[in-house]
């Protein structure tokens, strides 16, 4: 998932440092799905790349049009520290096209660097706003 727009003006935990309701509503229940299938969860952040929730942050203002943000041969080597050699990676992205993007390229580093198998599901596919986007969010966590 991305960091929102929405941001608080001091250092926080990223959970709480993008404030928007959707970046919040969408961390809930990636939570919730991901705890019940025993996953990690990262925040894709323009400026840190792949982040864990409870990570203290200052505030920042960047987006992947940056110039400065994350590069893909950074991101890549963040995805390589989450897997282990010969692993599988599957990657369930819940992103806007841009962020979406770079973590394609560097997914793409990765296999052909580090010959590791990755794989990125777009669960926003398809989706024509944050209503759709809420409605696919929504429906990770039916069944359970």
């Amino acid at each position: 998932m991305s960091r929102g727009k929405a941001k608080l003006d001091h250092p926080a935990p990223a959970r709480m440092l993008y404030s928007s309701l959707h970046f919040q509503y969408t961390l809930r229940q990636i939570e919730t799905a991901a705890s019940a299938e025993k996953a990690r969860v990262r925040i894709l952040s323009a400026l840190h790349g792949l982040i864990e929730a409870d990570a203290m942050l200052a505030p920042y203002d960047m987006s992947m049009a940056s110039a400065d943000s994350v590069n893909p041969a950074n991101l890549a080597t963040q995805l390589y520290d989450l897997t282990g050699v010969g692993q599988h990676l599957e990657i369930r992205a819940f992103l806007p096209s841009a962020y979406l993007e770079r973590l394609h390229a560097a997914a793409h580093r990765v296999r052909q660097e580090k010959l590791i198998a990755t794989t990125v599901y777009n669960f926003y596919a398809n989706t024509r706003g944050i209503g759709h986007q809420r409605h696919v969010l929504a429906g990770l966590n039916a069944s359970r």
